[in-house]
């Protein structure tokens, strides 16, 4: 009975599992030592511009601009022979190419894990247009004269309206002014220090394997 149970519960959490990978909006990616895609949620297309059912068998670096497909290889192939990570892996910015060959702001977290004695990594990559727009326009505002609008202004002067949108009314504008990004353009996701996400991603990863 106990037996039963155990298998009962473990298939509701596989399917719990699987119900949160199909419908993330975030796009989430398996993939093997060699960086071959072994799987891929319905939001990768959504945010690549390609189906994931394609994309099975392919290098990661499909997914990336040219510049940066030899210096993920030669990372990953360096992380694999020492296990020394050069960075850490959680929340990372880094750019992305969709199907059509646009390049765009995504941020990346990876984990790492074995499947049948092999390392396999699964990452969720999220689509951060939108919020770097926003921040471009906050730095060009704090950027501006308050009373001309022109650039070149200090950026500590109280600017009527934006203290409401970023910082609370009459906030000065230098509380509303966003910290420089933490991108690492010389960095690759698959180098880095397992971090809090990676239950959730070994999790996913199962699911993929299984698939």
């Amino acid at each position: 009975a106990e037996e039963k149970k155990a298998i009962e519960l473990a298939r509701e959490g596989e399917t719990r599992q699987r119900m949160v990978t199909e419908t993330s909006a975030d796009a989430i990616l398996s993939i093997d030592d060699r960086s071959i895609i072994r799987f891929a949620n319905p939001a990768t297309e959504e945010i690549f511009g390609c189906p994931g059912d394609a994309l099975i068998g392919q290098s990661l670096t499909t997914l990336m601009p040219e510049s940066f497909r030899q210096r993920h290889v030669a990372a990953l192939a360096r992380y694999l022979e020492t296990g020394n990570p050069s960075m850490s892996w959680h929340a990372i910015e880094l750019t992305g190419r969709r199907a059509n060959g646009e390049e765009f702001p995504i941020e990346v977290s990876f984990a790492e894990f074995n499947v049948d004695g092999r390392k396999t990594f699964t990452g969720t990559i999220r689509d951060i247009s939108n919020r770097k727009e926003l921040e471009a326009q906050l730095r060009d505002l704090a950027t501006r004269d308050a009373l001309t609008g022109r650039g070149g202004g200090p950026v500590d002067r109280p600017v009527a309206g934006l203290g409401v949108a970023a910082a609370g009314g009459g906030a000065p504008l230098k509380q509303a002014v966003l910290p420089p990004p933490r991108a690492d353009p010389g960095g690759d996701p698959v180098v880095g220090t397992p971090s809090a996400p990676a239950a959730r991603h070994t999790q996913v990863a199962n699911i993929a394997h299984q698939s």
